[in-house]
């Protein structure tokens, strides 16, 4: 939600200056050393006047969500709520909770962590139901897929089943349906193409977190996680090549468990990154293969990439 449609609801409400509110916003900012968005500060300022910004909530769908999003607001449906998860950290135990949900246009997985698992219960949420939520934020997982958040403004309502689809309607859309493309009409979408693979690239291994596998970042020598803070990490393998249907090409990435039914991790470890990917050409350059997989477009490189779900060699 813009900032200045929020400015504008608390001065038409109480006929506060909005000089006075963007300063209180700026304030807010400062009293969170920076860690808050515009926004987030904006929608803090509102709620200790007793104003409700929902009423002016913006909608999106599932199909419109980008990884880095903030201030997101949703209305879904729950198509499942997942058994609660227990798991140890340095300070103590940990909680994780996944709830599906989804629209007419997609299921996404909204993530649940700690004291926020206690929602399902407090609100007594059931698969089923129409709920909104407000102020999420979002992040692409190594699968391409997109995770929703809920921060410390974010909020969640039950609502009226509107315009949203029934469950049998969502199991539809979870079972990702491809659709067979050449190369040269491929999108923004989920697609199964054939080809060849004509080249391969860099194979290498990150650091993830041991709990919820996202890529952590090393702040001082520590490994920290979004989420979870500082971890004792787990390797991961990510490779690409690039597949050619002779209409076209397009370089396909392949993560994790389906990276390592072609190179195990101990395999290369220890080696140089040379000899790496000389062993990933012998492997795979020249195979026949059917790739699933989910078909995104690379601004910075001005390309489509399909991150790879399922791949079949065909040996016939």
């Amino acid at each position: 939600m813009k900032v200045e449609r929020i400015v504008n609801y608390i001065h038409e409400k109480l006929k506060i200056p909005k000089e006075k509110i963007y300063e209180e916003i700026r304030e807010k900012i400062e009293e969170f050393s920076g860690i808050i968005t515009e926004e987030g500060a904006a929608t803090l300022v509102a709620r200790e006047y007793g104003i409700d910004i929902r009423e002016i909530a913006e909608f999106l769908k599932i199909d419109e969500l980008i990884g880095g999003m903030r201030n997101v607001n949703l209305k879904v449906k729950i198509f499942k709520i997942f058994p609660l998860k227990e798991f140890e950290r340095k300070d103590g135990k940990g909680f994780l909770r996944v709830i599906l949900i989804g629209d007419k246009t997609g299921v996404a997985r909204l993530t649940l962590w700690n004291e926020q698992v206690n929602i399902v219960e407090e609100m007594n949420l059931k698969e089923g139901q129409a709920i909104k939520i407000y102020n999420a934020r979002t992040r692409e997982n190594i699968f391409g897929d997109i995770d929703i958040l809920l921060s410390s403004t974010s909020s969640i309502e039950i609502t009226k089943d509107e315009d949203l689809p029934s469950l049998d309607e969502l199991s539809s859309l979870l079972r990702k349906s491809y659709e067979r493309v050449e190369i040269r009409k491929i999108s923004v979408g989920n697609y199964e193409i054939s080809g060849i693979i004509s080249n391969a690239y860099k194979i290498r291994t990150f650091d993830v977190c041991p709990i919820c596998k996202l890529k952590v970042r090393n702040v001082d020598g520590k490994s920290i996680c979004e989420v979870h803070q500082e971890v004792q990490p787990q390797k991961a393998l990510v490779f690409s090549f690039e597949l050619d249907d002779f209409t076209g090409s397009i370089r396909v990435v392949v993560f994790r468990d389906l990276a390592e039914k072609f190179v195990k991790i101990d395999e290369i470890i220890l080696l140089t990154e040379e000899e790496r990917k000389r062993i990933l050409k012998e492997r795979i350059l020249g195979k026949i293969v059917t790739v699933k997989g989910r078909v995104k477009f690379n601004k910075i490189l001005n390309r489509y990439e399909m991150i790879a779900n399922e791949i079949e060699i065909n040996y016939g």
